[in-house]
């Protein structure tokens, strides 16, 4: 999992209590977010041999270099506003970088023999994400989080703005809110632990217009995260997913393990956390277990199906909202101009 899978995660799961009735502000209700969706009763099914996955909906999203100009510009201006309270900047980018490709790859099982028999479920990073980890590696000083995140009112007798200084950011970053900035204020769920509804919060950029616009371009929680998750959900679903995975786990059961699904043997919790935090016999025990999950996965190929799948049904999804997904291209665009701009030193409108 790559950087910020531990919000990519979190979202995912959470996100999935909630995603029906937010699903309806983009108008995916019925056949088209739902179900398993007539035109793959035949989807043609290929092995995926590559590590590298891409999706239909990668096309509406912002490239790996494109977000690291939009997070540099917010943390430039974010930086610019702390230091007018007298506060330092931040030491690394205050957003979370997450190439499509990555992002992708968490909806994809994609494990191959070599690897897993070397490295179990936890590879080393790629030089991306390794660059990723580096950018995201500083912090912000103690004592500025309120300045910063908004939860001040005031600091030093000077007025904190709207959202705090990531909402000035957001503001100056998005210029002005117009109809082509998807504003959608989805209702959160009632039944969430307060810790919970805090990050979901954040992660869906509920505050001002702008900052919600900001989000909405940048976030997962945004129209292309959401319509990304509509997939996952429909993928999961479908009858032929759920036959190869019945197939994979009576082959981990011939294996002598018992797992439900690619999934739950991923994300055992004597490996999920990484090398770091599994004892040796559990790091023997992960590549004994992804070995076999390997050799299953391909034997039912279940990677093929999730990626054809995943690909009929982002394209009935493009189909459905493409007006509104190429609006957000054009709003994701004037973003990345007006972030590059005030790279540059100067701002656009």
């Amino acid at each position: 999992m790559g950087p910020g899978s531990g919000d990519a995660g979190f979202g995912r799961r959470v996100l999935s209590v909630w995603v029906a009735g937010c699903l309806a502000v983009v108008g995916c209700s019925g056949p088209a977010g739902g179900g398993t969706g007539p035109a793959l009763a035949n989807v043609p099914v290929h092995p995926v041999t590559s590590s590298t996955v891409s999706l239909p909906l990668d096309s509406y999203r912002l490239t790996f270099q494109q977000q690291i100009v939009v997070d540099r510009a917010f943390t430039w201006l974010a930086g610019g506003c702390l230091k007018s309270y007298g506060l330092p900047g931040p030491t690394g980018l205050i957003g979370r970088v997450i190439p499509p490709e990555q992002a992708d790859l968490s909806l994809v099982n994609v494990l191959s023999l070599r690897s897993a028999e070397k490295y179990g479920y936890n590879p080393p990073l790629t030089a991306q994400l390794n660059e990723v980890r580096k950018l995201e590696s500083g912090g912000i000083a103690p004592g500025s989080g309120g300045v910063l995140m908004g939860t001040a009112t005031t600091y030093g007798g000077k007025p904190v703005p709207p959202g705090g200084c990531m909402g000035k950011a957001a503001a100056e970053l998005v210029g002005k809110v117009g109809p082509a900035f998807p504003l959608v204020r989805p209702p959160l769920p009632s039944n969430l632990p307060p810790k919970a509804r805090s990050r979901l919060a954040r992660l869906l950029g509920l505050g001002s217009a702008a900052a919600v616009a900001y989000r909405n371009l940048t976030s997962q929680g945004g129209l292309v995260g959401r319509l990304v998750l509509a997939s996952d959900f429909q993928m999961q679903a479908n009858p032929k997913l759920v036959a190869a995975r019945a197939r994979w786990h009576v082959c981990m059961l011939k294996a002598g393990f018992d797992y439900n699904a690619p999934e739950a043997a991923r994300s055992d919790h004597r490996w999920a956390l990484g090398p770091s935090s599994a004892t040796p016999a559990d790091r023997a025990l992960e590549v004994r277990v992804a070995s076999a999950d390997a050799g299953c996965e391909a034997k039912v190929d279940y990677a093929g199906l999730e990626v054809a799948l995943l690909t009929g049904y982002q394209d009935q999804l493009i189909n459905t909202h493409v007006t509104a997904l190429e609006a957000f291209k054009q709003a994701e665009q004037r973003l990345l101009a007006n972030a590059t701009a005030v790279l540059a030193g100067r701002k656009t409108t």
